[in-house]
């Protein structure tokens, strides 16, 4: 199935989703954040802050509801349904939250990439500062609706 033909939330879950949607909100804002880092969803289930080398610079493990609000923000791909349907970040050794392994991580980023993400940071310093100071929260997109199998 692709994006063009993945179902679309019904209005039973709209509100359900919308919640999970701001919870997940509050838990990357609550996040420490390298620049020049990202976000990622690993298979295991645990979403981590890291550092362009791929450092884990913070981690929580997401409990299915979490992870289909995370991945019900982009595009439908059948491979990431089956690859985390079952899946409980939960259920992750805190440890292993920080010391995953690295095969669960993106490739760190290239020293090109590095370099380019700098100069961005550099232009976009001022509006950074303002975005950062704000209080308000964005509002999830949400582009899929992933049957991870969750019930209740």
């Amino acid at each position: 199935m692709d994006d063009s033909t993945a179902q679309t939330p019904s209005d039973a879950h709209r509100e359900a989703l919308s919640h999970d949607q701001q919870e997940l909100g509050r838990i990357v804002k609550a996040f420490r954040i390298d620049p020049m880092g990202g976000i990622s969803l690993g298979k295991d289930g645990v979403l981590r802050s890291l550092t362009a080398d791929r450092d884990v610079v913070d981690a929580m493990g997401l409990p299915p509801r979490m992870i289909k609000a995370y991945l019900d923000q982009s595009h439908y791909v059948k491979e990431l349904e089956d690859e985390f349907r079952g899946v409980d970040g939960t259920k992750v050794p805190r440890e292993q939250w920080f010391r995953p392994d690295r095969r669960l991580l993106p490739q760190p980023l290239s020293e090109e990439h590095k370099e380019e993400a700098r100069r961005m940071m550099e232009e976009n310093a001022s509006l950074t500062e303002d975005i950062s100071q704000e209080e308000t929260c964005c509002v999830a997109t949400v582009r899929s609706n992933y049957n991870l199998g969750i019930t209740g």
